[in-house]
């Protein structure tokens, strides 16, 4: 006689999340991703355009996880969303960008100022 197939106790229950395409997420997965997705709102909540600018991470996001999946594998992973956030960046790392465009908007104003007034004295 043969004895019922018992449920893997390694595996996690999953949550569906449709962005264009329909993903099944392991729930510690849905919670990291959960995390990041709320601290990228935090962070662009008051930058103009926030809303298209989520819109735009979320696509960028899906289209990451469906390069990911396939006939073998149809649920995303911790190790997945690990590695988006690693391509896609944290808000910390937008503010450092921020902060290094300003000031290399900064320099070349001053640059620019400093060769007029160079220009403007040679008369």
């Amino acid at each position: 006689m043969l004895t019922p197939l018992k449920p893997r106790t390694d595996e996690q229950d999953t949550i569906s999340k449709h962005w264009g395409y329909i993903f099944n997420i392991e729930e510690d997965a849905y919670a990291l991703l959960r995390d990041y997705l709320d601290a990228i709102s935090s962070y662009f909540a008051g930058h103009e355009g926030s809303d298209e600018i989520i819109i735009d991470i979320e696509a960028r996001i899906a289209e990451l996880f469906n390069e990911r999946l396939g006939e073998d594998r149809q649920v995303v992973l911790n190790t997945d969303v690990d590695e988006v956030i690693t391509i896609m960046g944290k808000p910390e790392q937008y503010a450092e960008a921020e902060a290094n465009e300003e000031n290399n908007a900064g320099a070349a104003d001053s640059k620019k100022s400093k060769k007029s007034r160079s220009t403007d004295n040679s008369n």
